[in-house]
């Protein structure tokens, strides 16, 4: 259990989300959820340690696109990317991702590259 280590999750199929909200506060995170970029945008601060985005959003604005307005707000924030199986890897990987997870995504996996990002920030 990780206590206070705090995830954005921006999704908007509210199932999944749900699913998602619910595992990772069973593993003791703070979560907070979104449904769309606009609202990710404001409920990011300082005290977010991680977000997860999923690509394709409501409001016209892409997860890649979010990871760009995140960065742009909070240089060293991790974003990790949610996406189909539409995309290839190359296509994304110069596009200032942190992290890439093609859907439908194992929650062992990205529970995996969570403890990792926990990890880099005790060591700081």
């Amino acid at each position: 259990m990780q206590r206070g280590f705090k995830l954005l999750i921006v999704e908007n199929d509210m199932d999944y989300l749900i699913q998602l909200v619910a595992f990772f506060e069973r593993q003791g995170y703070i979560v907070k959820a979104a449904t769309s970029a606009t609202e990710a945008i404001e409920s990011l601060d300082d005290t977010i340690d991680l977000v997860i985005t999923e690509n394709d959003l409501p409001d016209n604005i892409s997860g890649i696109q979010l990871n760009t307005q995140i960065k742009n707000k909070i240089n060293d924030m991790r974003v990790f990317l949610l996406v189909g199986s539409n995309y290839q890897k190359n296509e994304l990987a110069f596009m200032g991702l942190d992290k890439v997870f093609f859907k439908p995504c194992r929650l062992s996996v990205l529970m995996g590259a969570i403890q990792e990002r926990m990890s880099e920030l005790l060591k700081n």
